[in-house]
């Protein structure tokens, strides 16, 4: 018996071994296959902007409190909304002219101008051509058969295949 049972895992372990042995076939055309990659880059974009000066003109009504509060909420809330120091600049400027506003006297005027850079961030799409992978066709004792790799063969080159015989 186990003379039996030794003969058995000899033979079914040798048939295993014999279809395990690697077959070859030839390559007879390679093909490259490409795909468009769509890829986002952030740019940041900044503009010049002139911004009004404005002053005083006729009485000494001070009303400097409102202004500091207004240049202070405006920088603290223009640095939060857009993450950037011109934000916050513009957004002081800003501020101190409406607190310079709250006490509804038409005494201020222009009195000049400021340059201050505003910038904002915009995403850039480029599209490349990149390459995704060869279609292998291949000859196999007269048989073609077709396949997708990511290597690169040349034609005449010699690639390992899998054959499957199955009965109808």
């Amino acid at each position: 018996m186990k003379k039996t049972l030794i003969s058995l895992i000899l033979l079914f372990g040798s048939a295993n071994y014999c279809l395990a042995s690697e077959l070859y076939a030839r390559v007879v055309q390679v093909e490259a296959n490409y795909e468009t990659v769509t890829e986002y880059t952030p740019v940041k974009i900044c503009r010049d902007e002139e911004v009004p000066i404005y002053g005083n003109t006729g009485q000494s009504n001070d009303n400097a409190g409102n202004v500091l509060l207004g240049m202070i909420l405006g920088g603290v809330s223009g640095k939060v909304i857009t993450g950037e120091d011109g934000g916050a600049a513009v957004g002081a400027i800003a501020g101190g002219l409406i607190g310079a506003n709250n006490n509804n006297n038409n005494n201020n005027q222009i009195i000049g101008y400021r340059t201050v850079q505003s910038c904002t961030m915009n995403n850039k799409e480029i599209n490349t051509t990149k390459l995704k992978n060869y279609r292998i066709t291949y000859d196999f004792h007269g048989a073609l058969g077709t396949s997708y790799s990511y290597n690169s063969y040349l034609i005449g080159d010699n690639i390992p295949v899998r054959v499957n015989v199955v009965a109808k």
